[in-house]
């Protein structure tokens, strides 16, 4: 089974401040989407990684690559108007994988765990979509103020999101949708149904500055 991973790390870092983006960004001395590359890497140093990157970022990520010179290859792709079609863009870079993952490249602390059992849950099923659960109480708004939902129903999405190449495929031949949140959601309107699997709480999505401190504090005891 033939694997490739696309990392998306196309965000302008607008909520983090500063002007290096944040995929760009360092954490425990190496940018935040070198982690995420890594971390498919370590778990499968024959997986195909594609980075998809805002075309004004590549010249960034390239003085990166020589500064920090990771130890595999990398397919650098140029990203679109929203992430449907950077992701778009990016399964352009497949060849003949059959299982693909894709991943936030702001999401840097997955590990060889998680990835397998993502992989293996979409060899089985088509599709793996990792959550976790809602450890607040959580409102809806409604018209005239807000009431609760039960926590029990509510899960929080992460990724990697993965599926077998002939799902992914078909379901990124649709024309864009507001409603494409994320891959779960172009795969469910092209009518396939999506398997939820247990994901990992450290598996932190950096957005604003909290976040980066956050991840420096993990980052200090992942490395240990």
């Amino acid at each position: 089974m033939k694997k490739a991973a696309i990392i998306v790390a196309g965000g302008s870092g607008i909520r983090m401040g500063g002007e290096v983006p944040k995929q760009f960004q360092l954490i425990g001395g190496k940018p935040v989407v070198l982690w995420s590359l890594t971390a498919f890497y370590n778990f499968d140093p024959e997986i195909h990684l594609i980075l998809v990157l805002p075309q004004e970022h590549i010249d960034l990520w390239e003085r990166l690559r020589e500064e920090f010179k990771p130890a595999f290859s990398v397919t650098v792709v140029a990203g679109g108007a929203e992430r449907y079609h950077s992701v778009q863009n990016g399964l352009t870079a497949i060849t003949d994988e059959d299982i693909i993952a894709i991943h936030d490249g702001v999401r840097p602390f997955i590990d060889s765990v998680m990835i397998n059992r993502c992989f293996d849950a979409a060899h089985k099923t088509g599709t793996a979509i990792p959550v976790i659960e809602s450890v607040d109480s959580i409102r809806i708004l409604i018209p005239d103020g807000s009431r609760p939902l039960k926590r029990r129903d509510v899960k929080r999405v992460q990724t990697p999101q993965v599926f077998r190449r002939e799902v992914i495929q078909k379901a990124y031949s649709q024309l864009y949708k507001d409603c494409f949140t994320d891959e779960a959601t172009v795969c469910e309107m092209a009518g396939f149904k999506t398997t939820l699997i247990e994901g990992n709480k450290l598996n932190l999505k950096i957005t604003t500055p909290e976040d980066m401190m956050l991840a420096d504090i993990i980052a200090s005891r992942w490395n240990n």
